[in-house]
């Protein structure tokens, strides 16, 4: 399908972006209460979950993986739902009498006490979740303005679905609920794939997640658009964010939950915006914004040796961290402005001149290499075969836009 000039494109992640979690933590103790009465009662439970979710919030170190054997998904504490539920097993796992129960209760399994916790957290998700003040107000100006929306979540279709069909503005709810896509997988991480490391974090992240740059893929694919016509709207950094920076998407950072590093990171890419609620700026669906490139190719300005990382003690992580912010400030002093609009100026940001990238080569070698196709794309036929696809619709301006992954520091 060919592009259409000037459409934007706003992808909305649900869990924790569209709705708050409340009473998730009481309602996982009293169950683990009933289930392990030796535990304590659930009122000293919920002390020691909650315990346990704050040291997780403010360890950005710790790591978990959602899926047995595989590699780590993404911070431990990086929303409520996720902390809880790693804090319970932690509780779970110090208890002899508990992981000997949950063996027996799931003798087939090999993570027991991940069983356990995944069962809870299917069956007290929903109840647990609201929808933040405002959402369906947002979702009704968004359809009436005529917006290309999407919900992309892990959760499952059906259930997204219900829930926005249960809304006061039925209308809205309607609209949103036929247009989720669901089961995206986002905690999926490609073994063996490419890392890199923030500034202010010691340990490496990974932004190469298949199921979930699938689904972007194929609704770039479906409405014709480049990934400079996408906005992805998330609340985690690492499974909601980093795959879209890398195909050089733009993105907001909303919610409670974000460490400074991740608000930082965020803020000083091109095209990184950190609000408070998605609906800080109603966008404007028409207007596409001009091209930033990616922030993978700032990110490789950033000193990363190996000198440089035995230096992250507690006051060095505060430098790169300082250091990070400044990049976009940095940028913008050299050369053209970079823009990191409200949604709602992206009408009167078309046509402005693109910031020149840092790492561009302007030699013969440099343009050939820039023609080729990007590393990010080796290995993924739809990413690769939609940036062919954009390039011939578009023009030089898609090839352009394509990130530089292989220009990022790996690990």
């Amino acid at each position: 399908m060919p592009r259409r000039e000037g459409c934007s494109i706003l992808v909305l992640d649900h869990d924790g972006t569209l709705t708050i979690i409340k009473g998730y933590a009481s309602e996982l103790a009293q169950e683990m209460s009933v289930d392990f009465p030796w535990l304590g009662g659930a009122t000293n439970v919920k002390v020691q979950v909650e315990q346990g979710m704050s040291k997780l919030r403010a360890d950005p170190e710790r790591t978990v993986s959602l899926v047995p054997g595989a590699p780590a998904s993404g911070r431990a504490g990086a929303d409520s739902l996720l902390a809880a539920q790693v804090a319970a097993q932690d509780i779970l796992r110090a208890d002899v009498r508990a992981t000997h129960s949950l063996r027996e209760r799931y003798p087939h399994v090999t993570c027991p006490v991940t069983a356990y916790t995944t069962e809870m957290h299917h069956k007290h998700k929903s109840a647990a979740a609201e929808y933040r003040v405002g959402t369906e107000s947002y979702v009704r100006q968004l359809m009436e303005e005529g917006a290309t929306a999407y919900v992309v979540t892990n959760s499952g279709p059906e259930e997204i679905s219900r829930a926005l069909l249960s809304w006061k503005d039925r209308e809205a709810g309607s609209w949103l609920a036929s247009r989720v896509r669901g089961g995206a997988k986002k905690f999926v991480v490609e073994p063996g794939s490419e890392t890199l490391r923030l500034p202010g974090l010691c340990r490496a992240v990974s932004a190469v997640r298949p199921h979930y740059e699938a689904i972007l893929c194929d609704i770039m694919r479906e409405e014709g658009a480049a990934p400079r016509d996408v906005t992805v709207v998330g609340d985690i950094l690492e499974f909601d964010l980093l795959v879209p920076l890398r195909l050089g998407m733009r993105v907001v950072l909303v919610g409670e939950t974000a460490l400074d590093y991740e608000r930082a990171f965020v803020a000083s890419c091109p095209g990184g915006v950190v609000r408070a609620t998605p609906w800080a700026h109603v966008p404007c669906p028409f207007a596409a914004p001009p091209d930033v490139g990616s922030p993978f190719e700032r990110l490789a300005q950033l000193e990363t040796s190996e000198t440089r990382k035995s230096q992250l003690s507690a006051k060095g992580q505060q430098s790169l961290l300082a250091e990070g912010s400044q990049v976009g400030a940095d940028d913008a002093r050299q050369g053209p402005p970079l823009h990191r609009p409200s949604y709602s100026s992206f009408a009167a940001l078309e046509g402005q001149p693109r910031a020149a990238s840092p790492m561009r080569d302007s030699s013969a070698e440099g343009q050939a290499a820039s023609d080729a196709e990007p590393k990010w794309a080796e290995g993924h036929p739809r990413a690769a075969s939609l940036l062919r696809d954009a390039s011939v619709a578009g023009g030089q301006a898609a090839t352009d836009a394509a990130p530089m992954w292989g220009a990022c520091v790996c690990s």
